[in-house]
């Protein structure tokens, strides 16, 4: 799927936010990209390329363009701790466990930010 030619990586301004917030490193990006361990196609004929390093999967979407591979967004599982990814998860491991009014609760919690 990739090319020893296609090694070079332009990220958006979403891709580098998400670099940022889910705690992934470019170069994560780049052995996932360049070493997949399964790849796919996502929406708009992008790539999904999969990769496990060491106990974290992450997943990277991209678009091949001429020069390069152009990235759209990037996540691991399980989540950093301390992300919002983390958090999120945890709230719906939690909300799938929970009774009705446990539900309930968690969803008027995290509606009014407590």
């Amino acid at each position: 799927m990739t090319h020893s030619s296609d090694t070079r990586i332009i990220m958006t301004n979403h891709a580098r936010a998400r670099l940022n917030d889910r705690k992934v490193s470019e170069y994560e990006v780049r052995q996932t990209i360049l070493y997949p361990d399964s790849t796919g196609t996502s929406q708009n004929n992008a790539v999904e390329f999969r990769k496990k390093i060491g106990a974290v999967y992450f997943t990277v979407i991209a678009l091949h363009k001429n020069d390069g591979w152009v990235i759209l967004s990037i996540w691991r599982n399980p989540p950093a701790v301390g992300t919002a990814d983390a958090r999120h998860s945890t709230l719906y491991q939690a909300y799938q466990k929970s009774g009705f009014w446990g539900k309930i609760w968690i969803i008027v919690r995290e509606q009014f930010g407590f």
